[in-house]
């Protein structure tokens, strides 16, 4: 069986980025792309690897684990060894697991892995500049802290498949159910697009929005209304949605789009969110 043949015979549709490994090994199976032969070898591969993390998280001092830490242990790993499969093509990535040891593609994730942590290091000035100046705690929290927040807990060692962290901010859509480090950047990363969504409107006009007031799409309107706004109680509310719902009840998603210059993933994710929420 050649390697296109392989690919095509996976449906990426049975991989789940959040259940990676796993997924890919029952595609992999169900497809003919890999033999018991090889499945039974990557079990034992893996058997050892949850062994030696087990030994170095006690240290040494302990020759078994409460079940709990074992699962974690090994959701951890799993996590880890996907970090370095998902960039691959399905069947690249099989390929990758019937010829390397588990071992050195499991180092390699946690290579993926510390860049990752060094990239949400990079990327956090440049999210804190789009911040829109709302008072509205939960989401300045979100913008500036959220990184420190989640590393608080995050142990990229012994358990990189946790969330560690469940933000009070969340996005106007919903996130992969991915856990570890991909959580974090996807959930930065939708922060800052709602940032460059909102970032043309006057921040009193998100106040005016939380009484449900619709937006017009007239430039002296919304200084009007600005100004006159009544006080209202924005801490539950995602201030992307507030703003595209509020346009949305006079326009439809191209106006909004236009009215707002969006571009590139921006204007694509207020698509996607115009056309999920409002119709």
């Amino acid at each position: 069986m050649n390697n296109l043949t392989r690919y095509t015979a996976i449906d990426p549709a049975d991989l789940r980025e959040e259940d990676y490994l796993r997924t890919l090994l029952g595609a992999a199976a169900a497809a003919g792309a890999i033999d018991q032969h090889d499945m039974a070898r990557i079990a034992d591969q893996f058997l050892l690897l949850l062994a030696a993390e087990a030994t170095a998280f006690t240290q040494g001092t302990s020759s078994s684990l409460p079940t709990e830490q074992v699962d974690q242990l090994h959701a951890s790993i799993c996590y880890t060894v996907s970090l370095a499969l998902m960039p691959q093509t399905p069947d690249e990535a099989v390929e990758r697991l019937k010829t390397e040891p588990l071992k050195a593609i499991f180092l390699a994730g946690r290579g993926i892995l510390d860049q990752k942590i060094r990239a949400v290091a990079r990327f956090m000035p440049i999210l804190r500049a789009s911040i829109v100046p709302v008072d509205h705690a939960a989401y300045q929290f979100a913008v500036n802290r959220a990184d420190r927040a989640f590393y608080k807990t995050y142990d990229s060692r012994f358990a990189a498949h946790s969330r560690a962290w469940i933000p009070a901010y969340l996005p106007c859509l919903s996130l992969t159910p991915a856990g570890g480090i991909l959580y974090l950047q996807e959930y930065l990363q939708a922060l800052h697009t709602e940032n460059l969504i909102c970032r043309g409107a006057p921040p009193a006009l998100f106040t005016h929005l939380a009484v449900a007031q619709p937006v017009p799409l007239d430039d002296a309107e919304i200084g009007d209304i600005c100004a006159f706004s009544p006080g209202a109680d924005i801490a539950d509310h995602n201030l992307c949605a507030l703003l595209l719902d509020g346009l949305a009840a006079r326009a439809d998603a191209d106006a909004i789009i236009a009215r707002l210059n969006l571009r590139g993933r921006p204007a694509a994710y207020a698509r996607r969110y115009l056309n999920r929420h409002i119709g």
